[in-house]
């Protein structure tokens, strides 16, 4: 299956976090370093933007920050040479935004907090009617495991999903452990999308 073709929109959440944008007081020291060692979501866009231009296919990347700033829009519009820094746009959406009634702006949850340098402010959600959720409490820490089996092989066979792990995890024992207990549909994300391949082309020894 060529997952990559079937990419039309990336979203990244706390794009700030993701890519650690390096300021313009850094260091030479620092730009060397992460020239060495480029951030791996970037690559993996980079992968994906040069599939999708080879192939002439649309892609709409999104990103979302609390903090977005030039050295953020200066390192997406990297990815591509075809994106440049004003191909960005930035969107501030308001609650008026998102709310159509006044129904819905009544029944929004809004959390009140204290801002050490603006004061009392209040922040709120909402999700719209197309999206459920459920919640299943697991009261000890060896039965987690067992809840997921169950979800994924006896409620939800057939559907798409996907599972975040803790960084005590490792993504390849998982999907290891997932397929000969009866689920073998587990992939791993990177694989499935190929990017295994870039990592074993670009591996280097070490002595």
């Amino acid at each position: 299956v060529d997952v990559l073709g079937n990419i039309e929109m990336i979203v990244l959440d706390e794009v700030d976090r993701m890519l650690d944008s390096l300021s313009k007081y850094s260091t030479e020291r620092d730009r060397m370093r992460r020239k060495r060692h480029p951030k791996k979501v970037v690559t993996l866009l980079e992968h994906i933007a040069a599939h999708h231009n080879s192939l002439q296919l649309p892609l709409q990347l999104i990103a979302c920050s609390a903090t977005v700033g030039r050295p953020i829009r200066r390192d997406l519009a990297k990815i591509d040479n075809a994106w440049a820094l004003s191909a960005f746009e930035i969107v501030r959406a308001t609650a008026d935004d998102l709310l159509l009634t006044d129904a819905q702006r009544n029944e929004m949850k809004t959390a009140r907090f204290s801002d050490r340098n603006n004061g009392p402010v209040s922040a709120g959600a909402i999700v719209p009617a197309t999206i459920s959720h459920q919640f299943v409490a697991v009261r000890k820490e060896e039965d987690k495991y067992a809840m997921l089996q169950y979800l994924l092989t006896a409620v939800c066979p057939d559907q798409p999903a996907l599972l975040f792990l803790g960084d005590n995890l490792r993504v390849r024992d998982m999907v290891q452990k997932m397929r000969y207990s009866g689920i073998p549909r587990a992939e791993a994300l990177h694989e499935a999308m190929g990017f295994h391949l870039y990592d074993s082309a670009n591996a280097t020894s070490t002595s």
